[in-house]
Formats: structure tokens, C-alpha cells, sequence
């Protein structure tokens, strides 16, 4: 009998998950997609990997090799001036002419220039030289982006396996007591950073509470219920005692806590990343109004 058929080869792998977040014309003079400064950083901060298409070609591949600084603005870099602040071919990310490239980590470009306003990526940067002309600018600024006859747009990456391991920076900020309330425990009714509240997974009660009112967790410091309230007793409350750890992503200028009455406020230090940031040497006193009471923390 004949031998059987060969097995089918296997199915092409798919294509990469990008999709369109900004896209010019055929010749660059208009506008035809844009998600947004917001949702261009949010979509980079989650993944940052950056397609570049021009006239109809993937041209180049950016993948971010360092952590993300929390006032990095893509957008701004990508689409109106490459800059080189936190952002250096080499040190902070890696250019590559094709995904297959990019993955495998093969053929980077080595040549980077930078800072020229309103000449988006890539500016001048090539696989082996300078290559003139390529970069993206929006229509009505200074420049027109030159050569364009199919368009061009970057596109972010929209999987779930991104290619990229760099992630965002995650500031963490301890909140622990210098100073103990001035009557027997304190309660603490809402926190917010810089006028929001934290998300919920963002922060650890690291001292088991005495007591929880109206809730059954953290949450009910992380609304607008002021009747809701977590409590801890002042034994537990030494000088030293960690208390709370709130992350972040980018560095906070406020925090702003209510306590139940004023004389359940203890004197907090506050440390970033394990250094202190403020201090206080005194609690908030003993009195009883106003109910609830905020105070706010500013952070240098």
C-alpha cells in the first residue's frame, strides 16, 4: 500500500496583538486616529512596546528595557519630540526593523539622536547610521512629517503576553506612628492621594486593627461614608509602629486622612521607598470636634 500522507504543517503562529493608536493620512496632512495622551500612556504603561508603520510598512519596533518612570509621557515622546530624558537607545529601550527581531533580540539599531521639538519618533535613528526624514509629526505644528504618501501610525501592543518585561515604577509609601493618639485608639474613616481614592489592592493594613465599623475591611477607609470607620487601639500604637503601605505609580504631593474626632489622629512619619518624607512630632490633641476631621500631608 502507499505510504500515508505527510501530516498538515502546523498553522502559522498569529499575527502579533497591535493595535492603531494614532494614525496620519496618506500625505500627513490630517489626523485620522487618536486615542489620547491618557490612554496612549495607560496602554504603554501596561505594555511598552511600540509599533511604527510608515507608508504602509512596519518600519520599527520599540520595546522599553527599563521601568517606567511615573512622568514618563509617551505620547508626547512618540508623537511630538523623541527625547532622550529617561528614554536611551541602549539603556532605557531597544529599536528593532521587525517584530520577529524584536523577539528574538536580533539586529538592534545602534544609533540613536534626539531632542529636536516637534520631530517625533524616530527622529534620525537607524539600524546603522542616522537615516534622515522617517519621523512622525502631527499636522499644524512646526513641521509636516516628510515623505508620506500612505500614511503612518503607531500602534500598541493589545495582548496578553507582552514582549516587553519593563514595567512601571511603584513608589510605596509607609505610614508609620511617631506620635501616639492622645486617648485610648485611633480610627481612621477615608484616605486620599492627591484628591482620589486609592485603589483598594494598592494598599495593606500591616497592624491588625482592634475593630472595623460599618464594613468588614479596609474599604471603609476608602469611601465616602463617614460613619465607616477602621480602628486600632492605642497599645498597639509605639512609636515605630507600621501602620498602613499605600503603592503607587507615580509620587504623590497630598495625602489626606480623616480620623473619627481630632483626637484620634496620631502623629505619623512617612516614609518613600523606606526614607523619610515627613514627620511629625505631635498628635492632633484631644479634641472632639469637628466630626469626622481631615488633615492633609504634604509631601516635599
Amino acid at each position: 500500500p502507499p505510504p500515508p500522507p505527510p501530516p498538515p504543517p502546523p498553522p502559522p503562529p498569529p499575527p502579533p496583538s497591535f493595535s492603531t493608536a494614532v494614525a496620519l493620512n496618506d500625505n500627513g496632512s490630517a489626523t485620522t486616529a487618536d486615542i489620547g495622551e491618557a490612554s496612549f500612556n495607560e496602554k504603554f504603561a501596561a505594555c511598552p512596546v511600540v509599533k511604527y508603520v510608515r507608508n504602509g510598512v512596519d518600519y520599527a519596533f520599540y520595546t522599553r528595557t527599563s521601568d517606567i518612570p511615573s512622568d514618563f509621557n509617551a505620547y508626547s515622546i512618540f508623537t511630538y519630540t523623541w527625547a532622550n530624558s529617561d528614554n536611551v537607545l541602549g539603556t532605557d529601550f531597544e529599536i528593532y526593523s521587525s517584530f520577529d527581531d524584536l523577539k528574538s533580540g536580533s539586529n538592534k539599531w545602534s544609533f540613536c539622536n534626539y531632542n529636536d521639538p516637534d520631530v517625533g519618533f524616530p527622529r534620525d535613528c537607524g539600524p546603522n547610521g542616522a537615516i534622515g526624514n522617517t519621523w512622525f509629526s502631527f499636522p499644524g505644528g512646526t513641521y509636516t512629517a516628510r515623505g508620506l504618501t500612505s500614511g503612518s501610525s503607531f500602534e500598541l501592543w493589545d495582548g496578553s503576553d507582552c514582549p516587553s518585561t519593563a514595567k512601571p515604577i511603584i513608589y510605596t509609601y509607609t505610614f508609620e506612628i511617631n506620635k501616639n493618639v492622645a486617648v485610648d485608639h485611633m480610627e481612621i474613616t477615608k484616605i486620599l492621594i492627591d484628591g482620589e481614592f486609592p485603589e483598594a489592592d494598592s494598599v495593606t493594613v500591616l497592624l491588625q486593627q482592634n475593630a472595623i465599623r460599618d464594613g468588614s475591611d479596609k474599604t471603609v477607609m476608602l469611601d465616602n461614608i463617614a460613619t465607616s470607620y477602621m480602628q486600632w487601639k492605642n497599645y498597639q500604637l509605639e512609636t515605630g509602629t507600621q501602620v498602613l503601605k499605600i503603592k503607587t505609580l507615580k509620587l504623590i504631593k497630598e495625602f489626606e486622612i480623616s480620623y473619627w474626632r481630632p483626637r484620634y489622629a496620631p502623629g505619623w512619619r512617612i516614609l518613600l521607598d523606606g526614607q523619610e518624607v515627613l514627620k511629625e512630632t505631635e498628635n492632633r490633641g484631644s479634641d472632639v470636634w469637628p466630626s469626622p476631621a481631615t488633615f492633609t500631608y504634604d509631601i516635599p
